[in-house]
């Protein structure tokens, strides 16, 4: 099972690869990352 979603995550990274490749222009955007902390 985690073998073929592995698979399926793979697929999408390299689809996702060969679709920015192939754009005339650039990526551009904002990046938000959020993190917790908890204690103990």
């Amino acid at each position: 099972m985690l073998r073929k979603r592995a698979e399926e995550i793979l697929d999408l990274v390299e689809k996702a690869e060969s679709e920015m490749a192939s754009q005339d222009e650039g990526v551009s955007g904002d990046i938000y990352i959020g993190a917790g902390e908890t204690d103990g």
